[in-house]
């Protein structure tokens, strides 16, 4: 069914009504102008389904790069943790032979020092 648009019949009183081979004409002019706006409805349909499937595919390039970035990360601070361990470890040896190495001769000079002020 068809259902006249606003302004499409110029009937008035006391004119008559148009004759049907002009709303035929005006009927098949507006369907072609309806055709084209939907053949551009569908164009622009067309294009907005590529690009959902463009984001999707830049979406999960973005998701997989930053797990790749983020298991980088893991790896890097695991390695530095353990490294800093492994030199606190070596620290306090060191620091713990020093002392035990080296704690007469501090006394000694200690004392002389201590004797001398």
């Amino acid at each position: 069914m068809y259902d006249r648009r606003p302004g499409t019949t110029t009937t008035t009183p006391g004119t008559a009504a148009p004759s049907s081979s002009q709303d035929a004409a005006q009927l098949e002019g507006e369907v072609a102008d309806l055709r084209a706006a939907l053949k551009i409805a569908q164009v622009d349909l067309e294009q907005a389904r590529v690009n959902v499937e463009t984001f999707k595919g830049i979406a999960k390039a973005a998701e997989e790069a930053l797990a790749q970035g983020q298991e980088t990360f893991d790896l890097f601070k695991a390695q530095n943790e353990a490294e800093l361990a492994a030199k606190t470890v070596r620290f306090c040896f060191c620091l713990v032979m020093l002392l035990l190495t080296d704690m007469k001769p501090c006394r000694r000079r200690w004392q002389r020092l201590s004797s001398e002020l």
